[in-house]
């Protein structure tokens, strides 16, 4: 179920929307925000509470825009685990810095942001992503972060969902993983280093093999599932959680 709440300030910020997870465990929600990039000001920083660091402050008008509404949908899931008035920062490599005992992820497109926090006790790592469909033209970009086999998969799936969609997919997936993981990993890798081995699209999920070893945690070979659905026509969520084992 979604719950709709009309945001008056900033002006940036059209509303929130709280909804599940995908396939998330019960409880788990993610912060959509909608925004208008048009609206923004940088008087938006102060009229939220967030901070503004120096490399956003330096960075170009919708830059600062999709930092200010992430923060914002960041604050919104934090203070649902009753953790307020905390700041979300930025590291070096551009990833949330999120307070002890959380872990959490940002995403966003030019019109809407998201974000999810979890307790750090139940969760590793976790990793969201959203993207708007590619088009004619950014499609055939998305054919260079496939490969041979994964574009067989995803060509016989195409009676049930157009390739571009099943493409962006992928791609966001990709994402996701990687940010679920990078806080173990603690390095850049690319994405042939996650294969798809399988997909389902009734139901909304798909499977990434590793074809490299990236820590010990996480071997060549293994296998990592991450649930998709579409929010919006052509908006794809993917969502990766690396649940702690018992």
């Amino acid at each position: 179920m979604r719950s709709r709440q009309p945001v008056s300030s900033p002006t940036t910020v059209l509303n929130a929307i709280q909804r599940p997870l995908p396939a998330g465990q019960s409880g788990d929600s993610i912060c959509l925000v909608e925004f208008d990039r048009s609206r923004f000001s940088t008087a938006d920083f102060r009229s939220a509470g967030i901070d503004q660091p120096p490399q956003i402050a330096q960075s170009v008008a919708k830059r600062q825009a999709e930092f200010l509404v992430g923060r914002i949908a960041a604050r919104s899931r934090l203070a649902a685990l009753g953790i307020v008035q905390t700041q979300v920062g930025i590291g070096s490599a551009r990833q949330p810095i999120w307070p002890a005992g959380v872990v959490g992820s940002i995403s966003h497109t030019d019109s809407m942001a998201a974000a999810v926090v979890l307790p750090a006790n139940r969760c590793v790592g976790v990793g969201i992503d959203l993207e708007q469909v590619a088009d004619a033209q950014n499609q055939a970009a998305l054919l260079s972060v496939v490969n041979q086999r994964e574009l067989a998969q995803l060509s016989r799936s195409s009676n049930m969902m157009p390739l571009a969609t099943l493409l962006t997919i992928v791609f966001s997936a990709k994402e996701s993983f990687y940010k679920g993981a990078y806080g173990v990993v603690r390095r850049f890798f690319d994405f042939d280093c996650a294969e798809l081995s399988g997909i389902n699209v009734r139901c909304g999920w798909l499977c990434l093999k590793l074809t490299e070893d990236l820590c010990a945690e996480l071997p060549c070979g293994s296998e990592h599932r991450v649930h998709f659905e579409l929010i919006e026509p052509q908006v794809v969520i993917t969502s990766y959680c690396w649940l702690r084992r018992d």
